[in-house]
């Protein structure tokens, strides 16, 4: 801080001599305590924002915040079968291998928007997309892909019973009721039914 000082200063002494030899005058010119305080003011603005980009942990979206904790139900079917809860996981949105998310950030990299299905996923060994899935046991299911049955499968995810429209960047969030969320890859003819 003294640096931008001591370097503002240079160059107003220096701008001073300038005109003072072209006879020209110049508006006041800052005080010493003007400027430390206006260096100061700075410096408190660019704190205080800092502060709440990190302490929110978001964007201005939805998501938890660090220090949140709240859990959701989830279950994984391919093509009808239910797939075995994954076993324990770590991070700060990880599971148990009790059937549920346990969504707690740690730190703003899981907060905020950053706190999605794909960040769960990611977590127990698998990867998701909006268009596809693949389990920690290296199974790959894409969109367009058979089901055993022959007919044609699609990825979905379903919060609540309600299809949604992002899958990999759906951002866990806490509700009143405890969210039930639904990663499925099932036959098209299947998804009306729903």
């Amino acid at each position: 801080m003294i640096e931008w000082y001591l370097v503002i200063m240079v160059i107003l002494r220096r701008e001073g001599r300038e005109d003072r030899r072209r006879g020209e005058r110049r508006a006041p010119k800052l005080s010493r305590r003007g400027l430390i305080i206006g260096s100061m003011v700075v410096v408190a603005i660019g704190a205080v924002s800092a502060m709440l980009i990190l302490f929110t942990g978001s964007d201005g979206k939805i998501g938890p915040n660090v220090g949140d904790h709240f859990h959701a139900k989830y279950a994984v079917r391919v093509c009808g079968e239910k797939i075995t809860d994954f076993p324990y996981s770590s991070g700060g949105i990880h599971t148990h291998g009790d059937g549920l998310i346990h969504i707690h950030p740690t730190h703003v990299r899981e907060a905020g928007s950053n706190a999605t299905i794909a960040r769960f996923m990611a977590g127990t060994g698998s990867q998701i997309t909006d268009n596809f899935l693949t389990l920690p046991t290296g199974e790959k299911y894409e969109n367009g892909q058979l089901c055993p049955d022959g007919k044609i499968g699609e990825l979905l995810l379903k919060v609540n019973g309600v299809s949604q429209n992002q899958i990999a960047e759906y951002v866990l969030s806490e509700s009143e009721a405890e969210q039930e969320i639904e990663i499925l890859f099932q036959q098209l003819d299947d998804q009306s039914k729903e």
